[in-house]
C-alpha cells in the first residue's frame, strides 16, 4: 500500500474474484489517492537487436480518492486564535501585509492582492450553474521589478502549488495531454499544471509569451473552473479550481509599459482573457531619487533588522485556517458600496469595454476575502472600502482625486475614516 501522486500511469485492475475493469473511472487525472494492490513486472515486447525493457504496474485491489476530503488540512493553531479575538482588525490587517514578502522593499498594495488571491472568496452554485471563488491577479512589470520573486514566494505559502514559465509552455503543458503506451498502445491522459494545482495556485511567469492559440484553452480553467478534452475516444472534463497568479513583461520597444496605448498593446493578451482577471497591476521602474534612496538602504540593511512580523509558517497555517472556517456573506452597506463602485466603473468611458460583470464578481470575491483575512463570517464596510482602494490602485479612475492612494493600502483608524467619508461622498451613498 503506498500514496501515488504521478502525472500518468498505467493502471490495470482485478477484484478479489478476478474480475476486470470494476475500479476503471473511479478516479481522474490531477486526484491524489491511495491504491492498494500487488506491484508486477511487465516486459514490453521483444525485438531483435534492442534490448529488453521492463515496466512496473499494479494490480489493484482498492482505489480511494483523498481529493473527496479536504486535502493537506491544517491544524488548528492554538496561539493564532487567540490573537484574532485581542488584535485590532486594522492592526491585524497591517501585521499580514508587512509580514508576507518581507525581503520585497513596499509594494503594499500588490502584497495585499497577493494574500487576498491565496485566501480567496467562496465558491457557489446558483440555479445549477458554479460560481467560482478563485480569484486571478496578473502582473504587468518592466524587468526588474521584482515580478518573478513574487511569484515563487507566493507559491511557498499555498497548501498546493505549480510554478511554471510562458516560454516552456504548450496547451498540453498547461491543460492535458494525451500519450499512447507503448506497450498496450491505449492512449492515457498526463494533468497539466492547472489539472495538477486543483485547489491550489498555479504560478505563470512570462504569462504573455504562450503561444496565442495555447492560450485560449486556459480561458475555460480560469472561469468555468474545468478542462474538456476529447481525444482517440476519451471525453473528459478534469477539474481545475486553481488561482492562477501571473506575470508578464510588456512587449513594447525596451519592454517599457506605455500609458500612451492599453493594455492588450502593451501585452498582447486579448480582452477575454484579460476580463478573467480579478486585478491587474502595472509596476513601473521609474527613475526617483527618494525612492531609488529608500530602496538601496532597504536592500542593503534588510539583514541587519529585526523582523517583528509573522513566520512564514505562521501566515501559511492562517490562511488555510480561514479557508476552512469561514464563508462570509455580504451585509447592505457592503453591497451599495459594491454596487456604487461598479457603476462608477461603467461610467469611464476609458475602462467601459472592459468593465463587464465579471468586474462585479470579482469585487464580491474580492471583499469575501478580506474578510476571510480579518476571520469574519461578515463582509463589512471595512473590506468594501479595503477593495475599493486595492482596485483603485490598479485603475486609478480618480475616485480620489489628488490622494495618493498607495499610502491608503497600510490603514490606521484616522485613514480609514477618511477614505470611508470620501467613499461615501463620491459615490453619492447615504447609510
Amino acid at each position: 500500500m503506498g500514496h501515488i501522486r504521478s502525472n500518468y500511469f498505467q493502471l490495470k485492475t482485478y477484484n478479489s474474484n478476478q474480475k476486470k475493469d470494476q475500479l476503471v473511472n473511479n478516479v481522474k487525472v490531477g486526484d491524489d489517492i491511495i491504491i492498494q494492490g500487488v506491484l508486477i513486472k511487465r516486459w514490453k515486447k521483444y525485438k531483435n537487436d534492442i534490448r529488453p525493457e521492463i515496466n512496473l504496474s499494479i494490480i489493484a485491489n482498492s482505489i480511494n480518492t483523498k481529493t473527496k476530503q479536504k486535502p493537506l488540512k491544517a491544524q488548528i493553531n492554538l496561539q493564532i486564535q487567540s490573537q484574532l479575538t485581542i488584535q485590532n482588525q486594522i492592526n491585524l490587517k497591517n501585521t499580514l501585509i508587512k509580514s508576507i514578502f518581507p525581503q520585497i522593499f513596499e509594494k503594499y498594495d500588490i502584497k495585499l492582492a497577493i494574500l487576498l488571491c491565496l485566501i480567496g472568496g467562496v465558491s457557489r452554485t446558483e440555479k445549477n450553474t458554479y460560481i467560482r471563488g478563485q480569484c486571478h491577479l496578473l502582473l504587468i512589470g518592466e524587468p526588474g521589478t521584482g515580478k518573478s520573486q513574487i511569484l515563487k514566494e507566493a507559491s511557498k505559502l499555498a497548501q498546493r502549488a505549480v510554478y511554471t514559465t510562458g516560454i516552456a509552455s504548450t496547451q498540453a503543458g498547461l491543460t492535458v495531454g494525451f500519450c499512447k503506451d507503448q506497450t498496450t498502445g491505449e492512449w492515457g491522459m498526463e494533468a497539466g499544471a492547472l489539472v495538477l494545482a486543483d485547489k491550489g495556485i498555479c504560478c505563470i511567469d512570462e504569462f504573455n509569451l504562450v503561444k496565442k492559440g495555447e492560450l485560449d484553452s486556459v480561458l475555460e480553467a480560469m472561469e468555468q473552473q474545468t478542462i474538456s478534452c476529447c481525444k482517440a475516444g476519451i471525453n473528459q472534463k478534469l477539474n481545475s479550481r486553481t488561482t492562477i497568479l501571473a506575470a508578464c513583461n510588456p512587449i513594447l520597444k525596451g519592454q517599457k509599459y506605455d500609458t500612451n496605448v492599453d493594455i492588450m498593446e502593451n501585452t498582447g493578451l486579448q480582452s477575454p482573457l484579460l476580463s478573467r482577471f480579478d486585478l491587474i497591476f502595472i509596476v513601473k521602474d521609474l527613475v526617483n531619487y527618494d525612492a531609488d534612496s529608500q530602496n538601496c538602504d532597504f536592500i542593503l540593511r534588510r539583514f541587519l533588522l529585526d523582523f517583528n512580523g509573522w513566520s512564514f509558517d505562521k501566515i501559511k497555517n492562517y490562511i488555510q485556517i480561514v479557508q476552512d472556517q469561514f464563508f462570509p456573506e455580504i451585509s447592505f452597506q457592503a453591497q451599495n458600496v459594491i454596487q456604487a463602485y461598479y457603476q462608477h466603473l461603467r461610467k469611464i468611458e476609458l475602462l467601459h469595454s472592459k468593465t463587464t460583470i465579471r468586474t462585479l464578481e470579482s469585487l464580491i470575491r474580492l471583499c469575501q476575502a478580506h474578510a476571510r483575512m480579518l476571520s469574519r463570517d461578515v463582509v463589512n464596510l471595512l473590506d468594501a472600502v479595503s477593495v475599493v482602494v486595492l482596485q483603485e490602485c490598479s485603475y486609478f479612475t480618480g475616485l480620489f482625486h489628488d490622494l495618493d492612494i498607495l499610502d491608503y493600502v497600510l490603514l490606521d483608524e484616522e485613514k480609514y475614516e477618511e477614505l470611508e467619508c470620501l467613499i461615501i461622498n463620491n459615490l453619492n451613498l447615504q447609510f
